[in-house]
């Protein structure tokens, strides 16, 4: 098992971007199954373009360019590939196998037993499957001059005047950290014939070759393959299928998006390359990974070292890579989940997250959280999910189970769930929902659940090995990594979220005070960990906080009542508790034990109204209702029970209510923390022995001094 530690600097983010496949069909439980048209998994002789596009608003710090099949209508240039179907059935095996020799070798590299120098066995054929499991951009490189006998595509603000950047076809690559092209001269069979005019470096007039003794090639580490004859930097790559890329490592300008030029790119400018990995008529490779060579790293001062993509669930729809964060996609970041990041010091170039359970027609799967322990790669390249065995076989036992009214097929490769739906109209699927650490539930969309008609997952070696979230599953989200700074999140008891960049900076608070060293805990040598507040009885009247005890104060502490403030080893260390004691209505005590409140109470500045057990509710209920008899009652407001309709009441006679908590402090209450909105502002708990609730209603008016040095709750009538 390898050691994890996870970053709060990091972070995944993955939200539904675009959903084309998807029609809920008739007697399918809600969220619990899927209705597809088979019609929808046929490839289309149109592309649909975005379904979903990052905008197109220039921003210094971000960048976009949009992402398609390699082949398909979406797809620049036409496919030299004419598969029949018995090539497309033996070629999905081909691709398949392929993607395991990747899978294997990552999870070598992330448990220390191989190095990016070792090579790998790879497959002589490419099959269109694995074609349309792989994803390209188009980028320009370079700036030559504008002449018909060269094949460029102009790009607006990216070149000097007279010049063009070359448009090359990539592949993205979240799992490797030096990108590449092939560049002149590449002769067949050294390189692969690509789709693009290969890049020639005599014709760029920013091109320039890395020197041996530069820091830029000692920065190659692994990937360095020494010096050539003329002292220029050699670069060497094996990737996991066993496909390798060599030649020169340079510099050269990188054009991305409609907008933006990357000057001085470091990339290496292939002369050789061989395996199945890039037979697809692309130029190269886009690396997306963790390591410093990589576009990610090299554009950290630029865009942060935040990207994301969101892969197109089909040939005919296109999706996006982005890095940085376009400003009209701010808005969109509620509509984010998080998981951390995890990090790696044997291999920084994958991004790495902690699967915790898997649901499958709405409910969980019998497995402990612990079997996901050893971490899952994403991955762009990837293809298929990895789960750990225990983990696997329970999921598969699932869909097949929701699966027996199709005919089932035989395996393929390593994926052991196949169907033929020769025939078959529509399809019903399970719905599938990957839940990762820190609660964040990924819902996939119908696309990244089957593979041709295969369940797109299979087993590790065992469930000590890292696992995989592959492209499949990743179909229609965007995944974003922000690897540059700590992003928080909360998740609030009524359902409201906050996420973010968690920060340093001063805090001014009232007309005097900076505190230097931020306000959480860092106040706590300045104001003794002592703070107060008053609420305003109404918006027309102002309340303040306070942090310490001011000077002027001091003589009004004979005037507070104090109560212990509790703690409990038991007990979240967030909220402080008191006990209440009693309870006065009208000047007598309702006849409630003690011993009904010895659950404590939350006193909370945002829980609006109070809680009560319900022997003291019910009590205190009847009380303030034999005193309202002269009102006319109103209905309910949610659990509000004890309404009155005022209209034409000029004034209204309240029974005061007092509060007694442990040590005798007696509260009265404020008029203004007696009512909300014409109901009793006062709620049961579920039964006597749950925690009940100060709210700030019954605390408007009163200043409220927490003293945890002290351990006392301390108030004050009348104070805003």
């Amino acid at each position: 098992m390898i050691a994890m530690t996870p970053l709060g600097l990091l972070l995944v983010l993955l939200v539904l971007c675009s959903s084309i496949l998807v029609a809920h069909g008739g007697d399918a439980a809600a969220g619990a199954y899927m209705v597809i048209a088979t019609s929808t998994m046929k490839p289309k002789t149109f592309c649909s373009g975005h379904k979903v596009a990052p905008g197109d608003v220039p921003s210094p710090n971000s960048t976009w360019a949009p992402l398609h099949h390699l082949y398909g209508p979406c797809s620049p240039a036409p496919s030299s590939a004419n598969s029949t179907a018995a090539d497309v059935a033996a070629s999905m095996a081909d691709m398949v196998d392929d993607d395991q020799r990747r899978a294997d070798y990552i999870q070598k590299r992330l448990t220390g037993a191989t190095d990016d120098k070792q090579p790998m066995a790879f497959s002589s054929r490419t099959s269109q499957y694995e074609k349309n499991g792989q994803y390209a951009t188009n980028g320009g490189l370079g700036s030559v001059p504008h002449l018909k006998s060269l094949s460029t595509t102009a790009t607006t603000n990216s070149a000097p005047d007279g010049t063009s950047a070359v448009t090359q076809t990539v592949i993205i690559d979240s799992g490797s950290d030096v990108s590449w092209v092939q560049c002149k001269p590449c002769p067949l069979p050294m390189c692969h014939r690509q789709r693009d005019p290969l890049f020639d470096p005599a014709m760029s007039t920013t091109y320039a070759a890395v020197p041996c003794t530069s820091a830029a090639c000692a920065q190659l580490g692994p990937y360095r393959r020494g010096c050539s004859a003329n002292a220029q930097c050699q670069f060497g790559i094996n990737y996991g299928d066993g496909s390798t890329a060599t030649g020169t490592y340079s510099f050269d300008d990188l054009t991305l998006g409609p907008y933006d030029v990357i000057r001085g790119f470091r990339f290496g400018c292939a002369h050789a390359d061989r395996g199945s990995a890039f037979d697809y008529d692309v130029a190269g490779s886009l690396a997306l990974g963790g390591g410093s060579q990589s576009l990610v790293q090299q554009t950290a001062t630029r865009y942060g070292r935040v990207f994301s993509y969101c892969l197109p669930p089909t040939a005919s729809s296109l999706g996006f890579l982005v890095l940085g964060v376009p400003p009209e996609r701010a808005q969109l970041i509620p509509s984010f989940v998080s998981t951390p990041l995890l990090s790696s010091s044997m291999a920084p170039t994958f991004y790495r997250v902690l699967l915790r359970a898997i649901i499958v027609a709405g409910r969980p799967l019998a497995v402990p959280p612990a079997v996901f322990s050893a971490s899952s790669v994403i991955d762009s390249s990837t293809i298929i999910s990895r789960l750990p065995p225990t983990a696997y076989q329970a999921l598969r036992a699932a869909f097949r189970s929701a699966m027996t009214m199709y005919r089932a097929a035989p395996p393929v490769s390593i994926l052991d769930t196949c169907y033929d739906f020769t025939g078959v109209r529509s399809i019903t699927l399970p719905s599938i929902a990957l839940v990762f650490d820190g609660g964040a539930t990924v819902n996939l969309d119908a696309a990244g659940i089957l593979l041709g008609s295969c369940l797109a997952f299979a087993p590790t070696a065992s469930d000590r090995m890292p696992g995989f979230i592959g492209n499949v599953q990743q179909k229609t989200l965007e995944g974003c990594s922000a690897n540059a700074q700590c992003q928080f999140g909360i998740n609030y008891g009524d359902g409201s979220t906050a996420t973010g960049t968690y920060s340093f900076d001063d805090l001014t608070l009232g007309p005097y005070d900076v505190d230097r060293q931020g306000l959480p805990l860092r106040t706590a040598t300045q104001y003794g960990r002592v703070f107060s507040y008053c609420i305003p009885p109404s918006p027309s009247s102002l309340g303040f906080i306070t942090l310490g005890v001011p000077p002027q104060r001091a003589a009004l502490v004979p005037t507070f009542v104090s109560t212990p403030l509790l703690s409990s080893s038991s007990m979240p260390p967030t909220f402080y508790r008191v006990l209440l004691r009693a309870i006065i209505v009208a000047g007598r005590p309702l006849p409630v034990p003690p011993t009904v409140f010895s659950t404590s109470s939350v006193i909370a500045s945002t829980t609006v109204i109070s809680r009560l057990p319900p022997t003291a509710y019910q009590a205190l209920r009847a009380a303030f209702r034999r005193a309202m008899t002269m009102y006319r009652t109103a209905p309910p407001v949610s659990i509000l029970d004890t309404c009155y309709d005022f209209t034409g009441v000029r004034s209204i006679t309240l029974p005061s209510i007092a509060l007694v908590f442990d040590g005798g402090a007696t509260v009265n209450l404020d008029a203004a923390g007696i009512l909300l909105q014409g109901c009793l502002a006062f709620a049961p708990t579920a039964t006597d022995r749950m925690p009940g609730f100060i709210g700030n209603v019954q605390q408007r008016t009163l200043e409220v001094v927490y003293d945890v040095p002290g351990k006392a709750i301390r108030f004050r009538s009348a104070a805003c």
